[in-house]
């Protein structure tokens, strides 16, 4: 099976070193995380279309959600937070999360 896999595209971000990286399911936009609390989001022509500091330290994961309008970071401050994309930038939600016990809450179908 692995001999099947191939390339398919590549980016190149001219970034030191990306830790984290997440696509849309749309497969439309990254975003990435790097040695900062910094989350950048590109298109697939590796243009940066937005940036913004989680104030997390270093954002040790990254996903979008299933229908791409948001997207979880888990910090090395022990923090999961849940930013909304809007038009193409990132905005904090109200969803923030600092617990070692999670409870699970109805959301509307492709969201955290």
């Amino acid at each position: 099976m692995l001999a099947t896999v191939r390339e398919r595209n590549r980016l190149q971000l001219n970034r030191a070193a990306i830790y984290n990286v997440a696509i849309t399911p749309q497969g439309e936009e990254l975003a990435t995380t790097e040695d900062d609390d910094t989350i950048r989001l590109w298109n697939t022509s590796a243009e940066q279309i937005d940036q913004f500091p989680t104030g997390q330290g270093i954002v040790r994961s990254i996903a979008f959600s299933a229908d791409g309008k948001q997207l979880a970071t888990g910090g090395e401050d022990g923090s999961i937070l849940i930013w909304t994309i809007r038009d193409r930038k990132i905005d904090l939600t109200q969803n923030q999360l600092r617990s070692s016990k999670l409870t699970k809450e109805k959301r509307p179908k492709g969201q955290f």
